[in-house]
């Protein structure tokens, strides 16, 4: 990679081509590695928001904080909407 290469750029670029070619062996990175990349990169911006440091329940997938997980976990729907639940 060169010194001023875009790595969202290449990513993209990569993910495009694998799908061009039909071939999910072609992804430099997993979907499943940029989801978990992408949920700490949202933990880090939750702690900073909270102004707090706060702890990951992997197994139930919250904060252990509950004030934080109802702040910026759970959506909060206006006018009595609410998403159904299946």
């Amino acid at each position: 990679m060169k010194k001023n290469d875009n790595g969202l750029d290449n990513h993209l670029l990569n993910f495009i081509e694998s799908i061009r070619a039909n071939d999910p062996k072609k992804v430099n990175c997993s979907i499943s590695d940029g989801a978990l990349v992408a949920k700490i990169a949202h933990m880090g911006n939750i702690s900073y928001r909270a102004g707090e440091k706060l702890f990951w329940d992997s197994t139930s997938d919250i904060f252990t904080n509950n004030t934080v997980n109802e702040n910026y976990i759970t959506n909060k729907y206006h006018n009595g909407h609410n998403l159904p639940l299946y």
